[in-house]
């Protein structure tokens, strides 16, 4: 679930949104990146934006850079599509929006420095993110191409002063509990590729680490009280040195390990632990 609350102004963060981007869910997908740059890390997520599906295309690699120096200006430009189902577009639509937002880019780089964040698409809107430099003229270049060059769609163009980043870190960038979700996609990824059917039941291992044994010992008896079986118990190194791995039959459904690990990971804190993942063997 998203659980983030952006104090940004949301006619910014998201042109045409009537909700706060906040207390929206997950949901299973895997859309293609259509833009990268070399060395970049780029990762797409869905979420519900009360009731109304939207996908985000972000630069995950950012997070470790920004705000960057000079780069105050937050551009988000992008067009309003037709051909469009449940608000996200069909798949003869992508051909012509992929061709605007490499035009797009072009325009941009070529105007001036600009760093591309990411791509919300929300309620048949197709929204690019860049940061820039320099914002003069900016406007009426892209007013131009979209006038000239794509007549047959609905452009929208929105410049604002973003020091801080605001549109990345609070709007584009995925929260903790929406990046637990994408990593629990990527293990189901890895069980689908080699071959499981994810339908048949079967024990999902969970692993959490504590800082005493104490601790783990009490998480032990939170964990029995909810059916869970423990598996195993051992001692490592480091700050959270007391391993516990437990278990439940389950089948591999996200809509069953996503929410019991976010569970666990709540209850783990109690006991100045940390959930360390899951996992299980392939079923075929």
């Amino acid at each position: 679930m998203r659980y983030l609350i952006v104090a940004f102004c949301l006619l910014l963060l998201c042109p045409g949104c009537d909700v706060k981007h906040g207390g929206n869910e997950p949901m299973h997908t895997r859309e293609a990146v259509d833009t990268a740059t070399v060395g970049d890390e780029w990762e797409t997520y869905l979420a519900q934006y009360e009731g109304s599906a939207g996908s985000t295309i972000v630069n995950m690699s950012l997070k470790a850079k920004v705000p960057v120096s000079g780069y105050a200006y937050l551009l988000i430009t992008g067009v309003k599509f037709t051909k469009c189902k449940d608000g996200l577009p069909t798949q003869d639509a992508f051909a012509g929006l992929y061709e605007v937002a490499d035009s797009v880019e072009s325009t941009v780089n070529a105007h001036g420095k600009a760093i591309h964040a990411g791509t919300f698409t929300h309620e048949c809107k197709r929204l690019d993110y860049y940061y820039v430099t320099d914002t003069i003229g900016l406007r009426a270049v892209l007013t131009h191409l979209y006038v000239q060059v794509f007549p047959g769609y609905e452009a929208s163009i929105h410049i604002a002063e973003d020091k801080p980043w605001d549109g990345y870190l609070k709007f584009l960038y995925p929260n903790d509990a929406t990046q637990h979700y994408i990593a629990d996609e990527r293990v189901i990824d890895n069980l689908i590729k080699n071959g499981d059917s994810l339908a048949v039941p079967r024990p999902i291992d969970y692993g959490i680490y504590f800082k005493a044994a104490e601790d783990r010992e009490h998480f032990i008896a939170y964990a029995l009280h909810e059916h869970f079986n423990v598996e195993s118990q051992s001692r490592t190194t480091g700050e959270y040195p007391y391993e516990l791995t437990i278990s439940k039959i389950s089948p591999v459904d996200i809509a069953i390990i996503n929410p019991t690990g976010e569970e666990l990971r709540k209850q783990a804190a109690k006991y100045n632990g940390e959930y360390d993942g899951w996992g299980c063997g392939v079923v075929k």
